[in-house]
């Protein structure tokens, strides 16, 4: 049976048409219309923060700090954050210990952020888990003990998160608070990868290439190349170029020209080297020109090279 939600709203502080109709909305018709446009939906989204709605809260924090739908101002946020978190919602609380860990409109601290990524943690998100694990592991806001990094990126993992699987494939590989075990990192380096990390994708296809699978792995570089930043576009088009094996060649062409769309002097000049050495074919001057000219035009100083048989 759906609830029809009478909230006790001030009058005159907003528009009457406005608290009529958030007088009469369900519950499902106030999640749908919180998690609208951004745009669309940041006078409702104050609206109901306003009066102590959590979800709204939460998503009007998270609007502020990002500056979507609303001028960004980190401050606010955190203050919306703090206000969610205090109803003990677990989100909310993950969310204020990203704020003390990366000083986002509070004095950056730590400790408290270990303390409400642990609050979180024990109300089993899986965010908060996974930051819990890096606190740990790194001794940040608490002593650095492996082994409760170890347990945190596991109990994250169980729930189907990416990068903990990652992680905790990284711990088994390194040996962090758990016997070493590669046959075991390596399966869930794989979790990793099919859950749609970029760098458990990046690790899986290291593994592969390794043992040979060079169509599979490129595959997983590829994927890896797609769903990462520029920095491992970078390193995977570095990978592909050196191996003498087709798809990698092809693949490397590839994974340059995507690095291009940065619109960075330094991605135009090592794609049209590729191109005009022929890395993955015949060498393609007319276009390698055309991208050399654009990295000189960008401010790129280095002097291309010849084509070794046009010497």
């Amino acid at each position: 049976m759906i609830r029809v939600i009478h909230r006790n709203i001030p009058a005159l502080r907003l528009p009457d048409l406005y608290l009529g109709k958030l007088r009469r909305m369900t519950d499902q018709e106030l999640h749908r219309l919180l998690g609208g446009n951004q745009k669309d939906a940041a006078i409702w989204v104050r609206m109901a923060a306003s009066q102590g709605v959590t979800e709204a809260q939460l998503r009007l924090g998270r609007m502020l700090l990002a500056g979507d739908g609303l001028k960004q101002n980190r401050t606010e946020a955190f203050f919306w954050f703090e206000r969610a978190a205090a109803s003990g919602d677990a989100d909310a609380l993950n969310m204020l210990g990203r704020c003390y860990e990366n000083g986002w409109g509070v004095a950056a601290s730590p400790s408290l952020a270990f303390e409400h990524f642990r609050r979180s943690a024990q109300r089993g998100h899986d965010w908060a888990q996974y930051n819990l694990g890096h606190c740990y592991l790194d001794g940040n806001g608490v002593a650095r003990n492996p082994l409760q990094a170890f347990i945190c990126y596991r109990q994250a993992a169980m729930q189907g998160h990416g990068r903990a699987m990652n992680l905790l494939a990284r711990c088994y590989e390194e040996g962090w608070g758990v016997i070493a075990n590669p046959e075991t990192a390596h399966a869930w380096y794989r979790k990793s990868a099919e859950a749609g990390y970029f760098r458990g994708q990046y690790n899986w296809a290291s593994i592969l290439r390794d043992a040979g699978e060079l169509d599979e792995a490129a595959n997983w570089f590829l994927q890896a190349a797609r769903n990462g930043n520029q920095n491992i576009r970078r390193i995977i088009a570095s990978v592909l170029m050196t191996s003498s094996h087709a798809g990698f060649k092809a693949g490397s062409l590839m994974v340059l020209e995507s690095c291009c769309e940065q619109g960075e002097a330094m991605d135009f000049f090592r794609y049209g080297q590729a191109l005009l050495l022929g890395v993955a074919g015949d060498p393609n001057p007319e276009k390698a020109a055309y991208w050399l000219q654009r990295a000189n035009e960008s401010g790129w100083e280095a002097k291309p090279r010849s084509h070794p048989h046009s010497e």
